[in-house]
């Protein structure tokens, strides 16, 4: 792999409107400028925009990419996004969440459709997001593995693999 910083880094500006539907408005800024900076701008963009719109503006975010300039074009033969590797993670203040994985190998997942998380690769994953210094949602520090299990984009409950818990 060689990744390498896209010279752009992605302004989102969320808004909704009184139907409740949502929109964004894109802008960039230089790659090089500081995180906090860069927040603080869209933040200034947002109140800019919401003295031009009917609508209620919801968020602000900025986005850094790093594509992988050496990657192949050429997918793998019977990947598919709709299959995926989820692991739910317990965060220290009791809540729950989850990193979802698109296209889990089919070596990775057993015959009841759990991820065994002694697995190396799948090992290395949950150490790096339990020891590392990912949170969840709500900012809390990630504690521990939940589950781990193959599931498909539209799953219900009822067509989840019965072996999903870690033990």
């Amino acid at each position: 792999m060689a990744f390498a910083t896209e010279p752009q880094a992605e302004v989102t500006i969320g808004l909704v409107d009184a139907s409740g539907s949502r929109s964004t408005v894109r802008a960039f800024l230089p790659s090089t400028t500081l995180a906090a900076t860069a927040l603080t701008d869209a933040v200034t963009l947002a109140g800019l925009i919401a003295a031009l719109t009917d609508c209620q503006v919801e968020t602000a975010s900025v986005t850094y990419k790093s594509t992988d300039t050496a990657a192949a074009d050429a997918v793998f033969p019977g990947a598919s996004i709709e299959e995926k590797g989820r692991f739910s993670f317990e965060a220290a203040n009791g809540k729950f969440t989850r990193l979802e994985v698109p296209a889990i190998k089919d070596a990775k997942v057993d015959q009841s459709g759990a991820i065994p998380t002694g697995d190396t690769d799948v090992a290395a994953l949950i150490t790096a997001i339990v020891g590392g210094a990912w949170v969840s949602s709500t900012g809390s520090d990630i504690a521990a593995i939940h589950a781990a299990y193959k599931a498909y984009r539209r799953s219900t409950r009822h067509m989840l693999p019965n072996s999903r818990l870690v033990a």
